[in-house]
């Protein structure tokens, strides 16, 4: 066993102590002295009260400690019941996020679906038109023709209609028209 000294109120005192504790009592020793030292000129006659009120403050700061330690373990289980909705509540945002994204991509799968059968048949449109195109110049050209031939012949041998010619036209015309605006909505794609 070992000794442990120290002053408290002017007084020396010695304690048996374990091995090694030595310094742990002397500093308990001195907090204890300092309580002393705060009753200033408050200080009883007799060096037992003197030692009662010492313990008395630490004990009521003791209790301080404890409540407040008590408090802060409730405020502490508190906050964890808090962070655990927030985590729930960012659990459920996160579930809800991917849903959305599955659900977007979806849409998009759909969307490039849809592109590619327009662009498809934006092509047949396309060569469609140029087939029309290609029969209303061979129409333009064989109008011309027969309307040269038909200058020089009677009146009575005219194979062609004289209101064909502007007709056709307007029908290239409006051939035209249509394959530019189809062309102009495959490109907007």
């Amino acid at each position: 066993m070992s000794q442990a000294s120290f002053s408290i109120g002017g007084r020396q005192y010695t304690v048996a102590c374990a091995e090694g504790e030595e310094g742990h009592v002397a500093r308990l020793g001195a907090a204890v002295d300092a309580k002393i030292a705060e009753l200033g000129d408050n200080r009883a006659p007799q060096e037992a009260q003197n030692l009662l009120f010492a313990a008395l403050l630490i004990a009521e700061d003791l209790h301080q400690l404890k409540n407040s330690a008590t408090a802060d373990a409730g405020e502490a289980d508190r906050l964890r019941e808090e962070l655990d909705e927030m985590r729930q509540a960012a659990a459920k945002q996160v579930e809800a996020i991917r849903a959305d994204l599955d659900k977007l991509r979806s849409e998009l799968d759909d969307a490039e679906q849809v592109e590619a059968e327009l662009r498809s048949g934006l092509s047949g449109l396309v060569e469609e038109r140029d087939a029309l195109q290609e029969e209303t110049e061979e129409l333009r050209a064989a109008l011309a023709e027969g309307n040269t031939q038909a200058e020089g012949a009677p009146q009575s041998e005219q194979a062609v209609d004289p209101d064909l010619a502007p007709a056709l036209e307007r029908f290239a015309e409006l051939l035209e028209n249509c394959a530019d605006k189809l062309e102009g909505k495959a490109t907007d794609t």
